[in-house]
């Protein structure tokens, strides 16, 4: 029987295989489906940090200082995100999101109150015109995320009473259609 090097030598043995060599074999296995269990977990964390509220909060004040965003449009994007992470628990990863992508909108449109269904459509021309921050255009699939995302904010909007948008008229606003 083959001992792998444990140094064990009690006679408990498991399918021919000696316990402690048996444990040293599926604590590597387990490294082997999960590399990152070696490391130690401070570095882990380092590396791999989670998402935190401060990314909605940094990308709205960068709307702020660079006169992106006014303090109006700065309330309501955090009072959309607070509904929605409370009331449907969206994650913090998809608020930063939601957030970066209304900052986003703002280069296309006016004020969200100020907003009119021509400023929509327009907007909405003016983003499949336009270029990403890295200066590449907008495909397909962007596009149509934008124009949802943009689309339940402005229901919300309208919804509580931030908006005098007609809602049958944002409900109507329909993305091309996602490649799948």
């Amino acid at each position: 029987m083959q001992d792998f090097g444990s140094g064990d030598t009690s006679s408990n043995l498991v399918g021919g295989i000696k316990t402690q060599s048996w444990n040293r074999i599926t604590t590597l296995l387990g490294r082997l489906v999960n590399p990152l269990s070696c490391l130690p977990q401070q570095l882990h964390s380092q590396m791999f940090s989670q998402p935190s509220n401060l990314s909605t909060n940094n990308t709205i004040r960068s709307g702020l200082a660079t006169g992106l965003l006014t303090q109006d449009d700065a309330a309501l994007i955090s009072e959309f995100i607070a509904e929605k992470r409370a009331a449907v628990g969206i994650c913090i990863g998809r608020a930063n999101m939601l957030t970066f992508n209304l900052v986003g909108w703002r280069r296309f449109i006016k004020p969200f109150r100020e907003l009119t269904m021509g400023d929509v459509y327009s907007g909405i021309d003016a983003l499949k015109a336009g270029k990403s921050y890295k200066g590449k255009p907008f495909k397909q699939n962007t596009l149509a995320d934008h124009v949802v995302i943009l689309k339940r904010f402005l229901l919300w909007a309208i919804e509580n009473g931030y908006s005098t948008l007609p809602e049958k008229k944002v409900r109507a606003l329909k993305p091309r259609p996602k490649i799948k």
